[in-house]
Order: C-alpha cells, then sequence, then structure tokens
C-alpha cells in the first residue's frame, strides 16, 4: 500500500506547488509512510525552487525529512544550506527537527552549528543563552 500511494505522488511532484509537497511531506512522515525515493525527489524539487517556499512550508520539510532513515537528516541540513543561501526566511521552529534529529544520534558538530544558526534567528534575549548551550554541547 506504502508502495502505490508513494509511486501515486512520485508521478505529481514536478510542479507541485510547494504548500502541497510539505503539506504531502509531513503527512507521509506522521503517518510513517516513509519511502524515501519519494522523500528524495520532493527534497531535490524543493531545493530547486527554494525561493518560492515560505517559511511555513519550509518548516514543515525540515520536519519531515529526519524521520527518513537513511538520508533524511542529511537532506534536511542540506535543504537548511539551501534556504540559508536563498535567504529564505527561518525561524527557530524551522530548525527544531534538526537539532533533536542531532541530538538523538549524537552528532555533536551538526548540534552545535544548528545552536549557532539558531542563535542568529534568536530575539536580543535569547541569542547569549544559545551561545552558551552551544558552547557547552
Amino acid at each position: 500500500l506504502v508502495e502505490a500511494i508513494a509511486a501515486a505522488a512520485l508521478s505529481r511532484l514536478p510542479g507541485l506547488a510547494p504548500e502541497a509537497l510539505a503539506t504531502i511531506a509531513w503527512s507521509f512522515s506522521e503517518l510513517r509512510l516513509l519511502h524515501e525515493p519519494w522523500f528524495v525527489q520532493a527534497a531535490d524539487e524543493a531545493m530547486s525552487r527554494i525561493s518560492e517556499f515560505a517559511q511555513e512550508e519550509l518548516r514543515m520539510l525540515l520536519w519531515a525529512l529526519p524521520h527518513v532513515e537513511e538520508m533524511g537528516l542529511s537532506t534536511g541540513l542540506r535543504l537548511l544550506e539551501k534556504a540559508e543561501a536563498a535567504r529564505c526566511p527561518l525561524s527557530a521552529s524551522c530548525l527544531s527537527s534538526l537539532l533533536a534529529a542531532c541530538e538523538e544520534r549524537g552528532l555533536v558538530e551538526s548540534q552545535v552549528s544548528l545552536l549557532r544558526r539558531l542563535q542568529r534567528t534568536a530575539s536580543p534575549e535569547a541569542s547569549p543563552l544559545l551561545g552558551l548551550a552551544a558552547e557547552a554541547v
């Protein structure tokens, strides 16, 4: 059943509106329909049109990707880099799922890098605390 659902969704990926792509990724992840080929193509599609994605759509994708075991976290980090390079607006909630995935997997360097990114997006009051957290990790 997962294969059939993913195959149907895969054929519709090119040109799919960012909101629809993000919603499907979030839904698949929430339902644990973690079909890696679909997520790979969805991430590639998002990266090729990154400037079309609103902050909420990026947040949904960045939340969904780390749930896909083999490629999810690294793809999520690449998507984040692409979004930052395109100067897409990113909030702290965009980074939270990636940060949690790095912590769960013991990826300290990636965790520190994300905390520093979070520090740049944080309010002036929270920024020093995040810097201390990054140093403590």
